[in-house]
């Protein structure tokens, strides 16, 4: 049995500026009774995200999931060797880039300077795209039985909302790690090459820059 202290504080202060305290009978140290009536953890159990709840059994869906990670991450180095190589050729320039905003435009950008922007910024929709496909078994049992919406068109809507939540909780670096782990030797594999890519970034990036200097 345990009674509150509510009372005014030793120090001065009004009832409402301190917590209630719980004050044991048996003369225990007291410990603080929390206003909202939860337990006093730094998180509760059913917010907790477990990235096993976002893989598909088996080795396919992680290694799936760090070659995507792989491919997303390639895209900002090509990026900026595609501004070094336009650069150079005189292509760096809002007209040229005006050249990839419809899809006619996008396909003649192949064949110009602008391959490798093209190319880049291809990828990067793909890459989404993909990420997006392969999440989506992971809702197919996701509601609990008589808690899905009542229509077609409903349901449709929710799996699309509950499909990106899942796309993109994948791209988180515990779900990569989780995914390394079970990927084997390929999934260490993918790892260290995703590592190198993410080194290629900065190094593409100081190509640009000193490119850019020299021919100013």
């Amino acid at each position: 049995m345990v009674s509150l202290d509510v009372g005014p504080a030793q120090d001065g202060t009004t009832q409402g500026d301190t917590a209630p305290t719980a004050v044991p009978q048996n003369g225990t140290a007291p410990t603080a009774v929390p206003q909202n009536g939860t337990t006093p953890t730094s998180a509760a159990p059913a917010r907790q995200i477990e990235p096993s709840l976002v893989l598909r059994p088996g080795a396919f869906d992680p290694i799936a999931l760090l070659v995507l990670r792989c491919l997303r991450r390639i895209v900002y180095p090509l990026l900026f060797v595609g501004f070094t190589i336009a650069w150079v050729n005189g292509d760096f320039t809002a007209e040229a880039f005006a050249r990839l905003t419809t899809p006619t435009q996008y396909l003649d950008a192949l064949l110009s300077p602008l391959v490798v922007v093209a190319f880049a910024l291809g990828l990067r929709v793909v890459v989404a795209a993909l990420g997006f496909v392969v999440a989506i078994p992971l809702t197919a049992d996701a509601w609990k039985p008589g808690t899905d919406a009542r229509t077609l068109m409903r349901r449709m809507w929710d799996r699309y909302y509950l499909t990106s939540s899942y796309a993109t909780l994948r791209w988180t670096w515990a779900v990569h790690q989780f995914a390394v782990a079970r990927g084997g030797a390929a999934g260490t594999l993918l790892d260290v090459v995703e590592r190198v890519i993410r080194v290629a970034l900065p190094v593409s990036i100081g190509v640009f820059v000193v490119v850019a200097l020299r021919t100013l």
